[in-house]
C-alpha cells in the first residue's frame, strides 16, 4: 500500500475529525499564499515562505470526516519526521542562555524606538521518539483537552510532522461575511483576571493593525470591544472583527495584508519581520505561519500556527513566543513561553 501526505484537523467546538491524504507527489506547493486562488484543500504556510519553508495545499477532492477507530488504522499515512532532521537545529549551548542573548538584542531595537512591538520567540527540545500512532493519541488528546482550539496534525514530505492546537483565528467566513481576531497579551488566570496596561497596549497594537489593514480591502467593518478569553490555562485579550468585502476571490489579498499579524511578528510588519528572519535564533519554519481550509468558493478557515510542536526523528521541539516592548522584562517574557509550552507538554505528560 502506497502510504500518502495527510492532514488531520477538527475546527473549535465542533466534534467531527476531517482527513485528507494524497500522494506525495500529488501535493501542491507554491510561493505565495496568492496562488492558492481557485483551489480546494487544507493548507500549510510558513512564517515566512523561503527554499526550505514553501507553502503547500494538501487536495481536498478526498476530504472525510473519520471517527477514532478509523483513525487509528494507519497504515496508509506517511509519516514524515526526516525532513527536517535533529542536526538542522542547534542545540550546542544552553537555550535560557540563548534567549537572553536574543532578549537583549529584540529589547534594544524597540527601546531605541524603531518598532512598537516585536515577537521573540525560541525553541525547546524534548527528547522523546514519537511513533506515528503515538503521534495519532496525542492529536486525539489535544482534541480533548482543548475543545475551543483548533487542532491539526499535518504530515507532507515539504513540511515534515507538526501538531497544533491554536487559538487564533487568522481568517475565516466565506462570502457573505467573514471575520478574524486580535489575540494579544499573556496572563495566567482565570477570565476575570486584571490586566496590566503592558498587555493592553500589545492588545491595542494588533487590533490597530487589522483594523487599518481592513480599511484597505473590506467594507462594514465591525470590531467587538477587548475581552479575556481562555486559552488552555492562559488567558489572552481578543477583538474580534467581522467584515465583508466585494468579491469572495479576493480574500487572500486580505490573508496577504494581514499576515503575519503584530501578535506573531511586529510593528512595522516588514521591518520586524525582517529583524527576526535575520536575527532569531529560533528556526520558526511552519510556526506562527497558518493553517487550514481554504475553497474555490472564496470561502476559508485560517488560524495562526500557534500552540504547536514540529516532530522529528529523535525528539520534539516545542515553540512559543511572546511580544517585546520597551517595558518588557527578560524574565516575565521568558516565564510566558515557558506556560504557553505547557500546552503542548500535556500532550505528553511532561512535567517542569
Amino acid at each position: 500500500m502506497k502510504q500518502k501526505d495527510f492532514a488531520l484537523y477538527r475546527f473549535p467546538n465542533e466534534k467531527d475529525i476531517h482527513r485528507v491524504a494524497v500522494c506525495a507527489d500529488s501535493l501542491i506547493v507554491v510561493n505565495d499564499i496568492g496562488e492558492l486562488k481557485g483551489r480546494n484543500g487544507f493548507v500549510v504556510a510558513p512564517f515566512s515562505v523561503s527554499d526550505e519553508c514553501k507553502v503547500v495545499l494538501i487536495d481536498g477532492a478526498e476530504s472525510e470526516i473519520v471517527d477514532e477507530k478509523t483513525l487509528t488504522d494507519c497504515d496508509d499515512l506517511a509519516f514524515r519526521t526526516d525532513v527536517f532532521d535533529d542536526a538542522d537545529f542547534d542545540i550546542s549551548d544552553d537555550e535560557r542562555a540563548r534567549y537572553a542573548r536574543d532578549f537583549r538584542r529584540f529589547h534594544d531595537l524597540t527601546c531605541g524606538g524603531e518598532t512598537e512591538k516585536i515577537v521573540l520567540s525560541r525553541m525547546s527540545s524534548v527528547p522523546i521518539r514519537c511513533t506515528l500512532r503515538q503521534t495519532l493519541q496525542m492529536f486525539l488528546h489535544a482534541c480533548r483537552l482543548y475543545p475551543d482550539a483548533f487542532v491539526a496534525l499535518v504530515s507532507t514530505k515539504a513540511t515534515g510532522v507538526w501538531l497544533v492546537a491554536t487559538p487564533e483565528i487568522l481568517v475565516e467566513g466565506n462570502a457573505d461575511e467573514y471575520r478574524t481576531m486580535a489575540l494579544a497579551g499573556t496572563m495566567k488566570g482565570g477570565t476575570d483576571a486584571e490586566w496590566s496596561e503592558k498587555n493592553r497596549h500589545e492588545q491595542r497594537i494588533v487590533a490597530d493593525f487589522i483594523r487599518q489593514n481592513l480599511k484597505n480591502h473590506a467594507t462594514d467593518i465591525r470590531e467587538s470591544s477587548p475581552e479575556t478569553v481562555q486559552a488552555g490555562d492562559i488567558c489572552h485579550l481578543r477583538s474580534l472583527f467581522k467584515f465583508r468585502i466585494q468579491q469572495a476571490e479576493n480574500i487572500f489579498s486580505v490573508v496577504k495584508s494581514l499576515h503575519p499579524t503584530p501578535a506573531v511578528c511586529g510593528l512595522p510588519q516588514a521591518e520586524t519581520r525582517r529583524f527576526i528572519l535575520q536575527n532569531e535564533s529560533c528556526r520558526r519554519l511552519y510556526y506562527s505561519g497558518f493553517m487550514g481550509e481554504v475553497n474555490a468558493s472564496g470561502a476559508l478557515r485560517l488560524y495562526v500556527s500557534l500552540r504547536l510542536m514540529h516532530i522529528c526523528r529523535d525528539r520534539c521541539w516545542l515553540y512559543a513566543g511572546g511580544g517585546i516592548m520597551p517595558d518588557s522584562t527578560e524574565w516575565d517574557e521568558w516565564n510566558e513561553t515557558m506556560m504557553k509550552m505547557k500546552t503542548m507538554k500535556r500532550l505528553f505528560k511532561i512535567e517542569e
